[in-house]
């Protein structure tokens, strides 16, 4: 296996040696998060929200869950971030369904159309695996549990995405159908079944089954590199039999075509450069070429911690991008174990 630690370890700003990890550690423990806990998943000049994101929220409390592992003599702040967002949350669904995207300004947004079992398996999995690190929560997040159990159709599997209404518009996209990146979404409700129990894990293996012929190679890299990436992700999350065959050779040609200079702007992302470079350090895959994709993201990380979009200077801050990468880079300077694939934010 290769050596997971390696020269990204000296990776530092400057100044006092503050290494890239650290330096959007701090920013997402300073910047995205209201007072009322509601986690923008962008902001516009760095600083000012443009929206507040309920899957951006799911992958924040698992950043602090994390945080929580890692450190024993976790920080206030964390407890104090973690409990304001769960009462964030628990306040956007206490009135039924939550709107995807809650914008600071009025805007049409097509998300907010729909309901994505994605979204609200992410903001189960970071519940859960906060509870699960800290050993107490605020919020257990069943109305979203009830929510996915309506989303099934009537077989019990688990839908992509359910119209809010008749007349909302849905664009032809990968996160509205079934898919291989719906491996992810089993992998969530599995981890919230362990923790709070519920039929929830009934509702993850029927999905695990109904997938079963459609998460291989084939299936895979017919979409585009995100959810093709999240469908590796949730496939080593739940351990589903066999998924290196077809994870590491998606993950090498993806590598591959982003070190030949393409800029695909479906893979020219810093999300998606930070999804490959944690797959790459779970599988212990070649460090060089590791090293190299670590490269070109830290090119997105602005003097304040913040990541952009795109994985050049400039631009808007993205939360969620920022959340792959520092663990991206958190994982880059530890030594020689693999990463657990269960703490994939």
């Amino acid at each position: 296996m290769a050596q997971v630690g390696g020269p990204l370890e000296s990776f530092s700003s400057g100044t006092g040696g503050v290494t890239l990890a650290d330096r959007v550690e701090q920013w997402l423990l300073r910047a995205p998060v209201a007072a009322s806990g509601a986690v923008a998943g962008v902001c516009a000049d760095r600083r000012t929200p443009r929206f507040f994101y309920g899957e951006c929220a799911g992958y924040y409390l698992s950043f602090l869950a994390n945080q929580r592992r890692d450190n024993a003599l976790c920080s206030d702040l964390v407890e104090r971030r973690a409990a304001s967002v769960q009462h964030w949350l628990a306040s956007q669904w206490e009135s039924g369904l939550a709107f995807t995207r809650v914008h600071q300004e009025m805007v049409t947004d097509w998300r907010n159309g729909l309901v994505f079992s994605f979204d609200l398996a992410m903001i189960l999995r970071g519940i859960a695996s906060w509870h699960e690190a800290s050993g107490h929560g605020v919020w257990h997040g069943e109305p979203i549990a009830s929510a996915l159990l309506d989303l099934c159709d009537q077989d019990g599997v688990l839908l992509a995405a359910r119209k809010r209404d008749a007349l909302a518009r849905v664009p032809e996209t990968w996160s509205v159908g079934a898919g291989p990146f719906q491996l992810k979404v089993a992998a969530a409700l599995l981890s919230y079944e362990r923790v709070f129990g519920g039929p929830l894990g009934g509702v993850a293996h029927r999905l695990l089954e109904r997938l079963g012929a459609s998460s291989g190679a084939k299936a895979v890299f017919e979409h585009p590199p995100h959810p093709a990436l999240y469908a590796a992700e949730g496939a080593l999350q739940a351990q589903v039999s066999g998924a290196a065959t077809w994870v590491v050779p998606l993950v090498e040609g993806l590598c591959q075509r982003v070190i030949d200079g393409e800029r695909d702007p479906e893979l020219w992302r810093s999300d998606v450069l930070a999804q490959l470079i944690r797959l790459r350090l779970i599988l212990g895959l070649r460090r060089a070429t590791t090293d190299s994709v670590l490269t070109l993201l830290a090119n997105a990380v602005d003097s304040d911690g913040s990541v952009g979009f795109r994985p050049v200077p400039g631009g808007d801050a993205n939360t969620w991008c920022a959340l792959f990468a520092c663990q991206a880079f958190s994982w880059a300077a530890r030594g020689t174990k693999a990463p657990d694939p269960d703490a994939i934010i």
